[in-house]
């Protein structure tokens, strides 16, 4: 998977964080000037917008069981994606967690 259809399936399962209603859709904006596109998860039950955050190096889900150093918690090697947001800085962030322990 890439990393578009992964947060596009975390993004539908994750609770706004202004509201907790798991209203939230993913957006990407690519008409900025900038030339770089911009993730986005929108609320459709309070209207609130929040950047996602992603780490370039990051491994994509079908990347994950090569790419992915041992957990420092249990040295697990399986990690699976998952999105953080936080209403206080609008932004939400791509993480991969540790299946075992659940340590991002």
């Amino acid at each position: 998977m890439d990393r578009v259809t992964d947060l596009t399936a975390l993004t539908r399962r994750t609770p706004c964080p202004a509201c907790g209603q798991r209203r939230l859709e993913f957006l990407l904006r690519c008409d900025l000037d900038l030339g770089a596109c911009l993730y986005t998860a929108h609320c459709r039950a309070c209207d609130v917008s929040l950047e996602i955050v992603t780490a370039g190096a990051e491994p994509t889900r079908g990347e994950l069981k090569a790419a992915v150093e041992p957990c420092p918690t249990c040295g697990g090697t399986d990690r699976t994606p998952a999105l953080h947001c936080e209403i206080s800085t609008h932004a939400c962030v791509y993480t991969l967690a540790c299946t075992a322990c659940a340590r991002a």
